[in-house]
């Protein structure tokens, strides 16, 4: 067992027993997710367009932000949208960006670089924007914890409106609107809404009449929700759910020539509404190709793609993103080979991982660390020296570990932090690094306890296999679109037999296992892809108990259910 199995809470007899025919399995997903009334059952089934989204209006200073755009347009004002360069970034800028190219409005973007500006919004920049002859500012997922740039443009006679889902860490900027579910003094019924999320909210703001252009934003709202890993709950579940069938039918030729590269054909069905693209298209395949752009280049490529209709241009683009992201994936292999090594060469495990080298780009730090953390169980922190003075790092952290609280111990010796609970990013200068490494490897002491540091599988229901057929399939698809918060159920199966074993792939690295319930005669595939040498672990009689998610594998015209193993114990 490479995990502590942690078993859900099952419901009672009476749980949603009146008028509803569910079978027990999908009674103790219902109640895993705290879905106990037909409402909110109906709700999270069928999530609807005109019925589950909230108000915009009822986000704090969406009123003033309306009137200030407005006042902006009828006074000729010059606009400027600056955005972050990540996924959530680039498709804030264009859902914004959309909205003024409707209205004929001539506005422009900046998006800094990665590398050499970082996160958030930096004076110089800002001074640039400003001698242009700028009068209104809207910054996108960024912008909460730059106070003192902010006061600054107000100082200079440019008004700034702050849209952003990062927490605040010191007050609020001096914006003349802060949009932000976060901040103190917020009633907006949901906070999980990304930076493309709450652009989308400003556009339906200023777009009162519910026209119909909005929808076809949604492609650009659900990469980006599940990019950022937002949770798909709520109003997420709808944008999610309505925006992976407008990417199926996207007007935009840029996404439609990146999923047809990376061989994605998009089907949908108008009468459902459903589509086969799913979470796993936007989070682990376009996602990447379009974080790929300020990764490796600048995140303009990007943003290029997503607004451009020169199909000559977009084929370029498109080529240059694969490729990127190619070379992106080599360098985070290596990068994390280096780390590994140094890690494993501790004498002790530390409570707060932290590394730093000058050969590493800060671009692809926060992709490694997920990894590191991952692995060990800890939070990490790993930083590139960017010259001779400073160093910019990237954190990512586990369940029940905030970042942010963790970054507050050592504010002193920071120039600047921000982010959420779980990653965040910071500014530091060298000679300070010991002093943080120690500091926060001090706080985490503190706070992890052997129960944090274990890692954990949820499992949702105990099974058995005589229960998994097409029928828990047809079930299971409604709890569809998996991500944060709504992951993929877990079953656990006791004491099945392997009764064969196969290797698969050309270097056989992957290995699929038969197990059999010998009491029902039921047989099913369990796929491993890089097993890793799993397979001397098996023999053919072992008794096992089990921890998977349910697939379908399609091949040729042929479907199986098969079992996706997460754990496993041996008897």
């Amino acid at each position: 067992m490479k995990y502590k199995w942690i078993f859900n809470d099952q419901p009672k007899a009476d749980f949603l027993s009146k008028n509803i025919d569910y079978s027990q399995i999908v009674k103790s997903l219902l109640f895993e997710r705290g879905l106990n009334t037909l409402e909110k059952i109906e709700s999270f089934f069928n999530p609807k367009y005109d019925r589950d989204l909230h108000d915009p209006f009822l986000l704090k200073d969406m009123d003033k932000a309306c009137e200030r755009v407005k006042r902006a347009t009828g006074q000729k004002q010059k606009i400027v949208i600056y955005s972050d360069y990540d996924v959530d970034g680039v498709c804030s800028a264009t859902v914004l960006g959309e909205y003024f190219k409707s209205i004929n409005y001539p506005i422009e973007v900046y998006m800094p670089d990665r590398q050499k500006e970082g996160h958030g919004v930096n004076q110089t920049a800002l001074e640039l924007i400003v001698t242009n002859g700028t009068k209104l500012i809207i910054t996108l997922d960024c912008g909460t914890t730059n106070i003192k740039e902010i006061e600054w443009a107000k100082n200079n006679g440019v008004d700034m409106i702050v849209v952003d889902h990062h927490q605040t860490v010191a007050g609020n900027p001096v914006a003349v609107a802060f949009i932000n579910p976060y901040q103190e003094g917020d009633n907006y019924p949901f906070k999980g809404l990304c930076g493309t999320g709450l652009a989308f909210k400003l556009v339906s703001a200023l777009e009162t009449n519910d026209h119909p252009s909005l929808k076809w934003l949604l492609d650009l709202v659900a990469m980006a929700t599940v990019a950022d890993m937002m949770p798909l709950l709520d109003e997420n579940r709808v944008l999610v759910k309505y925006g992976l069938f407008v990417l199926a039918k996207t007007k935009r030729v840029g996404l439609r020539k990146l999923m047809e590269s990376a061989g994605i054909e998009a089907r949908y069905d108008l009468e459902t509404l459903s589509t086969n693209l799913d979470s796993f298209t936007l989070g682990f395949t376009l996602g990447p190709r379009i974080n790929a752009a300020s990764r490796m280049a600048h995140a303009n490529l990007a943003y290029e793609l997503l607004t451009s209709s020169d199909e000559n241009k977009i084929d370029e683009l498109v080529l240059s993103l694969n490729d990127n992201n190619r070379k992106r994936q080599q360098i985070v292999d290596k990068v994390l080979k280096d780390v590994r090594s140094r890690i494993d060469a501790y004498p002790e495990l530390p409570s707060f991982i932290v590394e730093g080298s000058s050969d590493w780009s800060i671009n692809l730090l926060g992709l490694v660390a997920s990894k590191i953390t991952e692995r060990y169980q800890r939070p990490v922190m790993l930083y590139q020296s960017v010259d001779e003075t400073k160093a910019k790092g990237s954190l990512r952290s586990i369940d029940g570990f905030n970042l942010i609280d963790a970054l507050g111990s050592v504010s002193d010796f920071l120039i600047q932090y921000g982010g959420h609970t779980a990653a965040g990013g910071c500014t530091f200068e060298i000679s300070n690094a010991e002093k943080i490494k120690l500091g926060l490897d001090n706080y985490a002491k503190n706070i992890l306890t052997p129960e944090l540091l274990q890692k954990k599988l949820k499992i949702s229901a105990e099974i058995n296999l005589a229960e998994i057929n097409w029928s828990l399939m047809e079930a299971l698809k409604k709890f569809e679109p998996f991500g944060m918060a709504n992951p993929k159920s877990k079953f656990l199966s006791r004491d099945v037999e392997v009764i064969k074993l196969v290797l698969l792939g050309q270097k056989a690295e992957h290995l699929k296992i038969f197990i059999a319930d010998k009491k029902i005669n039921k047989t099913f595939p369990v796929l491993f892809f890089r097993h890793n040498g799993l397979a001397e672990d098996f023999k053919i009689g072992d008794t096992l108990d089990v921890v998977y998610e349910l697939d379908i594998n399609e091949w040729n015209g042929n479907r199986e259910i098969q079992l996706k193993l997460i754990d496993y114990a041996k008897k």
